[in-house]
């Protein structure tokens, strides 16, 4: 009698992503091990087992795979090595739309977790897909002239700069990618992400709503179960300090006025969102003497508060920042000029108030310049994802989400000079 048996065709190695963080700090990327069934085969007569599988979405590398039994005993095994598939949505765009790339197969080694993207050979960023499952989603600015353009993916940044030998490594089973794009006409403009509805930030005895917002704004503190008829103090916790000065840094809190509570215990109070340090939600307590009676937490979100109409081509100009956060993973914002990594601006030491200083370009015209989160240091050695825009900011950052801005400045022609002789009238 031939016997058919049932086996599950499983993928023995499969991957979950995360950022690691210890409070402030940035540790690095972390992944834990997990099975993942692929689907049902039989053997025949012989014994032999064949089956067909799409390769799944998600992270790519090395994967054990192997046949599982009725009793979840593995009966055979052997590996596949998935690569990476980029692909381009829309081959054109006008001037300061976006370019949309999709990445699927990213991987988990540090030679393999991370594409640099060009820009006409210009370095503009990192991609990342951490805690996306391998799937990166991500878009470059159609920036520059009209016409034709080049977008590149290139393998692994280990220190930080992309790898341009690909194919004599022993990762060589890797693709790098590259994309021709055409830049129409456009009417380029500044935009920036939209910031989340933000929701009532809810504590002990103290409510907060909104519980994030931007410098300036006004949100309401209502203060509910307390004694009533009695006076309370309202701080607002902060850090202050620097990394890189010998002092250090610590924590600091701000007054935000004296409230008293009505006949059942209740008050509300306007309060204007500090000009102070974005990053995590600050605890704000309600202060009686020194005992804590109710607390809640506000979240600055950073924001572009001024950007010069125009600009002289050559000369010095400023952009201006608020709320730009204090930890390793929110504390810097990288700048691209027209699609090309220059530098980053760190806001801890000016309490989130940051003046990005930059000189305009000789060629008047539209010129770009694009803030991106990225993170500032950590103890993730490979990749080097340091000071660098990460274009995955929007899905697969570390700590809590932020956006990104995209300036336009309107560079115009240096003044003409008029030279002259002129002569003396003579005695």
């Amino acid at each position: 009698m031939v016997e058919f048996i049932r086996y599950s065709a499983t993928a023995l190695m499969s991957y979950q992503g995360t950022w690691k963080t210890d409070k402030q700090k940035f540790v690095g990327a972390e992944y834990t091990l997990g099975k993942r069934t692929l689907g049902p085969v039989e053997s025949d007569g012989s014994g032999t087992v064949s089956g067909s599988f799409r390769a799944p979405s998600g992270f790519g590398d090395a994967h054990m795979v192997g046949l599982v039994d009725a009793k979840g005993d593995v009966v055979a095994a052997g590996s596949v090595t998935l690569t990476p598939l980029a692909t381009l949505r829309d081959k054109t765009e006008p001037q300061g739309q976006f370019f949309h790339i999709h990445v699927d197969g990213l991987g988990v080694g540090p030679y393999t977790s991370d594409y640099d993207v060009l820009y006409d050979n210009h370095l503009l960023g990192d991609v990342t897909a951490v805690s996306t499952g391998g799937v990166a989603n991500f878009t470059v600015r159609a920036e520059g002239a009209v016409g034709k353009h080049t977008i590149q993916l290139i393998s692994g940044s280990v220190e930080g700069q992309p790898y341009l030998n690909l194919a004599q490594s022993p990762f060589s089973f890797r693709s790098n990618y590259s994309f021709t794009v055409n830049v129409t006409k456009g009417h380029p403009v500044t935009v920036s992400d939209p910031l989340p509805r933000p929701k009532p930030s809810v504590g002990q005895h103290l409510t907060a709503s909104i519980g994030s917002g931007t410098v300036g704004q006004s949100f309401t503190l209502t203060g509910f179960g307390l004694a009533p008829y009695h006076s309370y103090q309202l701080v607002w916790d902060t850090m202050a300090g620097s990394r890189v000065y010998g002092q250090g840094y610590g924590a600091e809190q701000v007054p935000l006025g004296e409230v008293s509570t009505d006949a059942f215990g209740q008050f509300t109070k306007k309060v204007q969102v500090p000009n102070e340090l974005g990053g995590p939600p600050h605890n704000i307590q309600l202060m009686d003497g020194t005992k804590v009676a109710g607390s809640t937490t506000f979240r600055i979100m950073p924001s572009v508060v001024y950007v010069p109409k125009t600009v002289v081509a050559g000369q010095p100009f400023t952009i201006k920042m608020l709320g730009v956060g204090w930890t390793d993973y929110d504390n810097i914002y990288t700048v691209a000029y027209d699609n090309s990594a220059i530098g980053y601006v760190c806001g801890f030491n000016s309490h989130g108030y940051v003046k990005i200083q930059l000189r305009a370009s000789e060629t008047p015209g539209i010129q770009y310049v694009d803030l991106y989160p990225s993170i500032y240091k950590g103890q993730q050695k490979m990749p080097s994802l340091y000071g660098l825009p990460l274009l995955t900011y929007d899905k697969d950052h570390p700590g809590d989400w932020l956006p990104a801005f995209h300036v336009v400045i309107h560079v115009v022609a240096k003044p003409a000079v008029v030279s002259g002789k002129s002569s003396a009238n003579k005695a």
